[in-house]
C-alpha cells in the first residue's frame, strides 16, 4: 500500500470526553478519579500506546499518536 502512512492506523481518542463516571473511573476510597488511568508508578501502562506496541511498518503512520515521550515527567 504505497501510501499506508499518510495516516495514523489508530485513533487517539481523549477519554475525558466520552463519560465521566464508569467501571474505569471508579476508585478506591480517597484515591483521585484518575487513579484507575493516568500513569501511577508504572500502573495503567496498558491503556496508552507505546511504539513498542507497534509493529516496525506501523510505526511511521502512528508517529503523531503514540505517547512515548509526551506523556508528563509526574506519570513516571
Amino acid at each position: 500500500m504505497s501510501n499506508f502512512a499518510a495516516a495514523p492506523t489508530f485513533k487517539l481518542a481523549s477519554p475525558h470526553n466520552i463519560q465521566r463516571w464508569t467501571e474505569r473511573t471508579k476508585t478506591e476510597a480517597g484515591k483521585p478519579c484518575y487513579d484507575a488511568c493516568h500513569i501511577i508508578d508504572g500502573r495503567n501502562k496498558q491503556w496508552f500506546l507505546f511504539q513498542s506496541d507497534l509493529q516496525p511498518f506501523e510505526v511511521v503512520a502512528n508517529q503523531s499518536v503514540i505517547v512515548d515521550g509526551k506523556l508528563p515527567a509526574s506519570w513516571k
